[in-house]
């Protein structure tokens, strides 16, 4: 599963790479929504259930559209998690738009209207 780059869906690419820090980084390309979210889930909860696994990082930076079902995946990762546990490294400006328009002030340690920047 680490190091690696797989296409989960026609409309999403996730690689996913552990880091020295032992946390994993997983970047995400596409679209995430009703018909992606669910492949999402299927691929990053494996990385959580592992014990040296500290932070699941996702770098959403390729992320070009995302609706409410992949709005809805996050925050399922990130409570089967626990706290702290799925964290947002990188937004896309669509992702980070419609954080503020949803009025999340911070999301998964993502503060809307933050600085874009990459993990």
């Amino acid at each position: 599963m680490y190091d690696d780059e797989f296409r989960i869906d026609p409309a999403i690419t996730v690689s996913v790479h552990r880091l020295r820090s032992g946390d994993v980084l997983a970047r995400v390309v596409g679209e995430l929504d009703l018909q992606s979210a669910p492949a999402l889930l299927r691929e990053l909860r494996p990385a959580l259930g592992e014990r040296e696994v500290t932070t699941l990082r996702l770098d959403l930076a390729g992320v070009t559209f995302c609706d409410q079902a992949g709005l809805r995946a996050l925050h399922a990762l990130s409570a089967e998690a626990g706290p702290d546990r799925v964290r947002i490294v990188a937004v896309h400006q669509c992702v980070d738009v419609l954080l503020r328009l949803c009025g999340i002030d911070v999301f998964l340690g993502w503060r809307a209207g933050a600085t874009t920047r990459t993990g």
